[in-house]
């Protein structure tokens, strides 16, 4: 059985990936779609993605 711990670290990193996937999915589609708006939304995901980790260490 794996502990809480694991379970929560293979959650996060699940969620990484999946939020990774949808950014990419908005930026592609704003580019494609000429929005200005969803290519933004799509690379300030991107930031939210990255900027997370960063701040769950400082717990």
């Amino acid at each position: 059985m794996k502990s809480a711990a694991e379970r929560g670290m293979k959650s996060a990193i699940l969620g990484i990936f999946v939020n990774l996937g949808l950014a990419l999915i908005k930026c592609s589609a704003g580019l494609l779609g000429g929005s200005f708006a969803l290519v933004a939304d799509g690379l300030e995901s991107i930031t939210d993605v990255l900027s997370g980790p960063s701040l769950s260490q400082n717990r």
